[in-house]
């Protein structure tokens, strides 16, 4: 993992190659359509502007447990996010363990407009550890026809927001099916327009630092029987060992340990 390590810090971002078998590639996008057909949508007045146009998933791990499953599971992800995410002082769980935290993940498939420059890390930040990242499982193949991811490499340590003026600098990231191509929130970001009438589906998967808000209370809507099945390393990714406590008497740290699962 080193050599993808590097390749973040310099350059922002890196593609894991065929680092999910097709077949499990194909359960997920199963489970993606089937969620779309059949789940309740949120208000279209309520949803982001940048996501109005196009075909979003919200909240796919607490209606499937295969997502939780594999995106929170892939050995290689874990490592490089470990790296970049964990806290060191984080003494409750082993420091070979992840600490950092999920704070949201979607399915999508672009639109037919350009998703327009922005970073996730919500300020810009040009210091040398960050503190979210993001994770794309590719399920349809993105090229120049479906609407690849595009980037500006090296704009994670502008210490500015994503000027749109820059979008036709952007370089577009060809990624295949099983592909996991992750990068630093700080980087300007975007994607091409879907020009064919094919999907251009991607699991999209945020991770923070275990001290940063979740998007959703994760923890208070995860089923049961999804919650019952996952290890204790996937509840701790999932926040479950860094919920707040309700004063003093339940716990002084907010920081915890395993022991708060049982």
């Amino acid at each position: 993992m080193v050599n993808h390590i590097n390749e973040i810090e310099k350059e922002g971002y890196t593609i894991l190659k065929n680092a999910i078998d097709i077949d499990t590639v194909n359960k997920l996008k199963d489970s993606i359509l089937y969620i779309d057909e059949n789940w309740e949508k949120p208000n279209p007045e309520t949803t982001p502007r940048l996501n109005r146009e196009s075909k979003v998933v919200y909240n796919p791990e607490q209606k499937d447990r295969i997502f939780s499953k594999i995106v929170l599971g892939n050995n290689n992800l874990k490592s490089i996010l470990t790296y970049f995410l964990n806290d060191k002082f984080y003494k409750q769980i082993s420091s070979d363990k992840p600490n950092y935290i999920l704070r949201a993940m979607i399915a999508r498939s672009s639109s037919s407009s350009d998703l327009p420059l922005h970073i996730d890390s919500f300020i810009p930040n040009s210091g040398k550890r960050p503190f979210v990242m993001q994770a794309s499982i590719i399920i349809d193949k993105h090229d120049d026809e479906t609407g690849s991811t595009v980037v500006i490499p090296q704009s994670h340590l502008l210490d500015d927001y994503a000027p749109q003026d820059k979008f036709n600098e952007a370089i577009p990231i060809y990624s295949n099916p099983g592909d996991i191509v992750v990068w630093d929130s700080r980087l300007w970001h975007g994607a091409l327009s879907n020009k064919s009438k094919k999907s251009r589906w991607a699991l999209i998967a945020t991770f923070t630092r275990w001290w940063i808000k979740q998007n959703y209370e994760i923890t208070s809507n995860l089923p049961k029987e999804i919650y019952e099945d996952m290890s204790d390393e996937e509840k701790s990714i999932i926040g479950f060992c860094c919920i707040p406590p309700k004063n003093e008497f339940e716990r002084i740290d907010i920081k915890a340990g395993y022991e708060v699962l049982k």
